[in-house]
């Protein structure tokens, strides 16, 4: 698999609403709650990590931090995707002991989130279009 995914890899494409975005949120920041996880901060991944991040911090009363070097290990690092895995691997990698959250999660990813709202599964191929990325 490749490090990066475009649409053009894909003949469909699942258009996430906003609407759809926030139900799948909710139920991801209730799984987190009721984790046990102490997590004190949450950084969100430029870009679209940092529309999950907000939107965490928004339903879990946790704030946001913005610099990507004060990671601790009571640090949700958010992502809207972990479909290759890439981005997410290296975070993990100068932060081992945060946990991770993403959206969406691809069942073919070289990186498995700790929590995730929805996961594709390996026989599903299609494009995640989220609502940010609309023109």
């Amino acid at each position: 698999m490749k490090d990066v995914n475009t649409k053009e890899n894909y003949k469909e494409t699942l258009k996430v609403s906003w609407y759809m975005f926030d139900i799948n949120m909710k139920i991801l920041a209730k799984e987190i709650k009721y984790s046990g996880v102490y997590i004190k901060y949450i950084y969100g991944v430029p870009r679209g990590g940092m529309v999950v991040a907000v939107r965490l911090s928004h339903l879990l009363g946790i704030d946001v931090v913005e610099d990507y070097e004060t990671l601790t290990s009571h640090v949700l690092i958010a992502d809207d995707i972990s479909d290759v895995g890439t981005t997410l691997l290296r975070a993990k990698r100068d932060n081992p002991l945060c946990p991770t959250a993403t959206f969406f999660y691809n069942e073919t990813s070289k990186f498995k989130p700790d929590f995730y709202a929805w996961k594709q599964d390996k026989g599903e191929v299609f494009w995640v279009e989220f609502p940010w990325e609309t023109k």
